[in-house]
């Protein structure tokens, strides 16, 4: 279990330093400045202090609002897309989706979205994906060859398994290195 506080770290209130606990991990489990989920972090330059301050949750029923280009990227290639569903926000991806977002491209490091939503166990995502792009190859890899199936499967997401078999995901096809 990871639980600890961040040292040097306080939030804009004044009060002690958050703690990080294993709910705040974004799914890939690694913990940082620039992947935190739910967090505005602050740098001062002046006086070299780290500032966090914990987003309020979106209230269940609130609309989803989408500004700008649907298919905008940040500097690390990650569309608004992949990040809602690298965010486990099902109904931003699929405001997303509806909205014309494109499902099939890969940010930087080559991660799909529909790859990252079997890793994370998103069954609903993951069937709006596949239903935005009816050619979808349900057998694509991930730059690093990790296909949907092999996401879902590792990560104990039988439903997603399911649904990815039901669209035609072979058990058999080999990853990028024959395995």
């Amino acid at each position: 279990m990871f639980d600890r506080a961040f040292p040097g770290v306080e939030t804009l209130m004044g009060r002690a330093p958050l703690t990080a606990t294993e709910s705040d991990r974004t799914p890939s489990g690694v913990l940082g400045a620039t992947i935190l989920r739910n967090f505005n972090l602050t740098v001062d330059a002046q006086s070299k202090r780290i500032f966090v301050q914990r987003i309020p949750e979106r209230e269940p029923d609130a609309p989803v609002v989408i500004t700008g280009d649907v298919n905008e990227r940040d500097a690390r290639g990650i569309s608004k897309l992949l990040q809602a569903i690298l965010d486990l926000d099902a109904r931003r991806a699929e405001a997303l989706i509806s909205g014309g977002a494109k499902v099939d491209e890969a940010d930087n490091l080559g991660r799909l979205p529909l790859v990252a939503a079997a890793e994370s166990g998103q069954t609903e995502v993951a069937r709006l994906l596949m239903e935005a792009d009816p050619g979808a190859d349900p057998n694509e890899p991930s730059a690093g060859g990790v296909r949907p199936l092999l996401a879902a499967t590792v990560n104990g997401h039988i439903e997603v398994a399911k649904l990815l078999l039901d669209k035609g995901a072979r058990p058999d096809t080999p990853n990028n290195i024959g395995e």
